[in-house]
């Protein structure tokens, strides 16, 4: 053991780690990650609940476009607010991944409407700061993987008619990785923008079955992905360059291709009401975004 090699000082189990709170529950074998503290401080030092509260805004921002702009000293509080945000959907809370990315969007020029909607995400997350991210638990570790994309995303400036797309991973019952950002490049399609969210989930799938290898936990091939699309499905499926598919990079391609040639992933087909990567790419009703964190561990332990 390490502690016959160097001095080690025993402290207990871990309870705090970067600012996230780690909470056991022995009887039923998982560990939940909160971050209640840090969301309290957060909301005293932004104001969340004054629903009265007006921030300065300029003109002087595209004058002819109509729009409230914030101004610059409330353009920084606002870039913080999304900063501050998106540590926790980094950490505990991919529920609001989406929605925190769609606001980041505006950080260059953000508007009235874009503080209101942000100050909204920040009291949700007050609201709910006692709910952790549940891991562990007695269920058999297998990776499942969820992938969506929402075709032309939600437009700004900065993103220019490119999609969002998100990707969950579980293993067993416990999520366990997950992203939600915008492609590098405009899709042709929604079965274009499916595959490229497609070829970068089973990147992370690569990874991932390697770093639990090392750990010397058996993944049984092939890694089940869930995909929405039927048309994306059909193209893993043929594997060939075709007229529609030719534009494509090369790299995207064989990403599919090399996994599937190898049975390292199989694509299935699933129902988009199904699909949990869907709160990823958009916005959701307040019902459907209930669902998704039941189903992937944001619950109170």
């Amino acid at each position: 053991m390490l502690r016959a090699i160097v001095k080690l000082k025993d402290l207990g189990p871990v309870k705090t780690f970067i600012g996230i709170e780690v909470k056991r529950d022995r009887s039923k074998r998982v560990i939940g990650l909160g971050q209640s503290r840090y969301i309290e401080s957060i909301n005293s030092k932004f104001p969340f609940h004054d629903n009265n509260y007006r921030p300065d805004i300029t003109s002087e921002i595209h004058p002819d476009s109509g729009s409230n702009y914030l101004s610059p000293s409330m353009k920084k509080q606002y870039q913080g607010a999304i900063g501050a945000i998106m540590w926790i959907t980094n950490n505990t809370r991919p529920d609001v991944a989406a929605r925190v990315g769609i606001k980041a969007q505006m950080i260059a020029s953000p508007t009235l409407d874009d503080w209101f909607d942000l100050m909204k995400l920040g009291r949700e997350l007050f609201e709910t700061k006692d709910e952790v991210l549940r891991l562990g638990g007695e269920d058999e570790l297998i990776p499942e993987v969820f992938v969506d994309a929402s075709w032309g995303g939600h437009q700004s400036d900065s993103v220019m008619s490119r999609s969002r797309q998100g990707c969950i991973v579980l293993l067993g019952s416990s999520c366990i990785c997950w992203w939600s950002r915008v492609q590098t490049v405009v899709a042709q399609s929604s079965a274009d923008a499916e595959y490229l969210a497609l070829s970068e989930s089973i990147k992370d799938i690569l990874y991932i079955k390697s770093m639990l290898e090392e750990l010397r936990i058996p993944i049984q091939n092939p890694v089940v992905v869930h995909e929405d699309n039927t048309a994306c499905v059909q193209m893993v499926e043929e594997g060939a360059i075709s007229r529609k598919t030719r534009h494509i990079a090369i790299r995207e391609r064989l990403a599919i291709i090399a996994a599937k040639d190898d049975h390292l992933v199989e694509v299935c087909k699933i129902k988009s009401s199904d699909n949990f990567a869907d709160i990823l790419t958009k916005p959701l009703a307040r019902v459907k975004i209930d669902i998704v964190k039941q189903r992937i561990g944001i619950v109170k332990l």
